[in-house]
């Protein structure tokens, strides 16, 4: 007399018996008008502010696929542009759109006015007008995905696949004191007042190396 064995196996779950009502379907509706943007919207990316705003950055076909960031106006109900429309030099990649704690706009972008290095722009609102955080184009090589955030304290942090080391991930913050940025991780600057002092030192000794550090008088 034979007995059979069950096996444990990979089974399709049935279907548990709900017991609570299903919820009401959820309708989705358009934030202003659809197709609000002028022409081709290449790699949108949105962002809402603090206070709520809506807002989207994009290559715009309407402006040769320059970086174009729209908000959304709930008084008219409509988008509108910030600042100019197609801001950046040439076409802009890969936007990456983030808003600063004090409801500042930035948008990151492969830059193909500048060697499609990466480039970030950040929106004053005092002139209306969009203006590079550091230098324009200052990775070391041409990028790609690029991705913005920016931390609790306002320093904007961008991420990218880094074709001047090899394709490999690089994550550069900006920097008040300097006028490109800091790959995270770099060796930090010198205080400025070790930088004085230091260089009073060289001064006094006149061509000596002090600490490692060559001068020669000419």
């Amino acid at each position: 007399m034979y007995c059979a064995t069950i096996l444990p196996s990979w089974q399709q779950p049935t279907a548990a018996t709900p017991t609570t009502p299903a919820p009401a379907s959820r309708v989705r509706e358009a934030v202003g008008s659809v197709g609000f943007s002028a022409s081709l919207a290449y790699n949108p990316s949105l962002a809402i502010a603090p206070d709520g705003t809506l807002y989207v950055a994009y290559g715009d076909g309407g402006s040769s696929y320059k970086a174009t960031v729209m908000r959304f106006d709930s008084g008219s109900n409509s988008w509108q542009a910030v600042g100019s429309v197609g801001f950046s030099a040439g076409i802009a990649y890969n936007t990456s759109l983030a808003i600063a704690p004090d409801g500042t706009p930035y948008v990151a972008y492969v830059d193909s006015g500048s060697g499609y290095k990466a480039t970030v722009m950040r929106f004053d609102s005092v002139s209306n007008s969009w203006q590079a955080v550091g230098s324009a184009g200052f990775s070391a090589g041409d990028v790609n995905y690029t991705s913005l955030a920016i931390a609790p304290d306002g320093t904007p942090y961008v991420a990218y696949e880094d074709g001047g080391n090899g394709s490999k991930a690089t994550v550069m913050r900006f920097l008040n004191a300097s006028p490109s940025g800091a790959r995270v991780g770099s060796v930090p600057a010198l205080d400025p007042k070790a930088l004085l002092m230091l260089a009073l030192m060289v001064l006094l000794l006149g061509g000596a190396v002090v600490g490692g550090i060559g001068y020669r008088k000419h």
